[in-house]
């Protein structure tokens, strides 16, 4: 099978793991290359053309069918694919039902089809592994939580950082790490930047991965960092958004209360210190919690994801023809 692939107007060499979206990409990349061949030019002809992003809009209204679409909602884009592809189970109900904010409550008609994202097999149990070792000590050893990735007004830890004053007093072996220089200055966080390939290392030497999303998306987008997480058998401490509980379970130890009036700030702190407090007190249950995690991650391993993708691709293409 040969699929043309294109996010936006980004060539194949801009696609770099330097950023969430393009590793998202990367990784949609790598699981078609599992099935079939990628295709940068869409002038040499695919079974199947597939792009994101509103800047590609132009060329995709002019790609052959079947051709599918993922990114942020367009009218004519939508109405022109032939399926859209959605990070989560919720995005997809929200996009059949019509209860997507920019669908003002009319069902979409095109064809969706959740796909997930896609864990690279590189991300996996490294605790023992004298790199990760280094790390650790690196990162101060003791207790050490990290968030990856940048910092914007979304995801912005108010609120862990509420409690991270107490939570340092009662466990002064506690490391918190951060690679965005927002929070550079603030006592009891280091900063550390480490290059893509390392993360399988760097999220292995943590006790506890932070995923502080306060937004409506948290709901319904996925997110690669949690199940990269997962993957490593490393807890994450989240709020409960609908998306983050097809990734980890309902049933989740280390969720807290997400929320939109700042007057249960103090109350989320509370639960925040208080699960915090859990996972740094009971190891035999933060390791059990991280081997289901290590269980849960095998949905979204590249091989598996690669398996049902094929399967949506190929019954698109018949249906198609």
């Amino acid at each position: 099978m040969r699929v043309f692939h294109r996010y936006a107007n980004y060539t194949y060499k801009d696609l770099t793991p330097t950023r969430g979206d393009f590793i998202n990409e990367l990784g949609l990349r790598a699981a078609i290359k599992q099935f079939g061949t990628v295709v940068n030019d869409h002038h040499r002809g695919a079974d199947l053309y597939l792009m994101r992003g509103l800047r590609g809009r132009k060329l995709f209204m002019k790609l052959p069918h079947p051709k599918v679409y993922k990114g942020p909602y367009d009218a004519k884009i939508y109405a022109a694919a032939d399926a859209i592809l959605t990070p989560s189970s919720e995005w997809t109900k929200r996009l059949r039902n019509g209860t997507h904010t920019p669908l003002r409550g009319t069902p979409c008609k095109t064809k969706v089809i959740t796909i997930h994202q896609f864990v690279l097999p590189q991300f996996k149990p490294l605790q023992h592994h004298p790199t990760t070792k280094e790390i650790r000590e690196r990162l101060g050893g003791g207790f050490i939580i990290g968030q990856f990735g940048g910092i914007r007004n979304t995801n912005y830890p108010h609120v862990f950082l509420d409690a991270l004053p107490r939570l340092r007093k009662k466990y002064p072996h506690l490391n918190v790490v951060f690679s965005d220089e927002k929070l550079e200055m603030i006592d009891g966080i280091t900063r550390h930047n480490f290059p893509y390939a390392m993360m399988p290392h760097v999220l292995s030497a943590c006790d506890m991965v932070l995923y502080s999303e306060r937004t409506d998306q948290g709901h319904f987008c996925g997110s690669l960092k949690i199940k990269e997480a997962m993957a490593c058998g490393v807890p994450v401490l989240s709020p409960r958004y609908r998306a983050r509980e097809e990734e980890m379970g309902t049933d989740y130890e280390f969720f807290h209360p997400w929320f939109r009036n700042v007057k249960r700030r103090p109350e989320v702190a509370d639960s925040i210190f208080d699960l915090v407090s859990l996972a740094i007190e009971d190891e035999e249950l933060r390791l059990a919690v991280g081997q289901r995690l290590i269980q849960r991650a095998e949905f979204f391993s590249l091989k598996q994801g690669a398996r049902r993708l094929e399967k949506s691709f190929k019954n698109l293409i018949k249906r198609c023809r």
